[in-house]
């Protein structure tokens, strides 16, 4: 039997590529995601970023941060809506709790609220080499920009095509931007 789970990992991933699972490669490679946003960040950025580092095993609000002190939401999202646009859903599975329940959890699943975090980074892998990380792309979106005005204090369920297209080539200008408005 092997010593480490790493072989596994890999023979998982394969497998979950070949069937373009889309929805399972998302949950894999959720925690990998941060880890790799954190080094696009700081490479491809003026920005120096980590990993959030507390004791909030919930996750919530956000995954990274900037040395501001600007608070980053790491998201993969692979799948595609109707139209073939990134789906990129911000809503989540959290437990229903009295922080969680009516207007944040209008869908059944729950909406962030406004101020968790500051910023969207979504990481987009190309449809032809998933697992490649010289075609992904990673779009980020200020937090501001997805409030939901039909649900105050909260933000929207799934970003609209209006704003991806406002924000898809600018990641490196967003993220400088804002973290110039931190360190103001």
């Amino acid at each position: 039997m092997e010593q480490s789970w790493k072989p596994f990992i890999d023979r998982s991933f394969d497998k979950l590529l070949k069937e373009n699972n889309t929805r399972e490669i998302g949950k894999f490679l959720a925690n990998a995601n941060e880890h790799m946003q954190v080094s696009w960040i700081n490479s491809n950025t003026s920005l120096s970023v980590k990993l959030r580092d507390d004791d909030d095993h919930n996750g919530t609000g956000y995954d990274l941060i900037s040395e501001s002190g600007m608070r980053i939401q790491s998201k993969y999202r692979g799948g595609k809506s109707p139209s073939g646009r990134p789906n990129l859903f911000i809503e989540q599975t959290r437990r229903i709790s009295k922080k969680n329940a009516g207007a944040a959890a209008s869908t059944g699943h729950v909406v962030p609220a406004v101020g968790e975090c500051d910023v969207y980074s979504f990481t987009i892998p190309h449809k032809d080499a998933p697992g490649d990380l010289t075609k992904v792309e990673v779009l980020v979106i200020p937090e501001t920009a997805l409030k939901d005005p039909s649900n105050p204090g909260y933000l929207v369920p799934t970003v609209p095509a209006a704003i991806q297209d406002k924000y898809k080539g600018r990641s490196k200008q967003i993220l400088e931007d804002l973290e110039n408005r931190f360190n103001a």
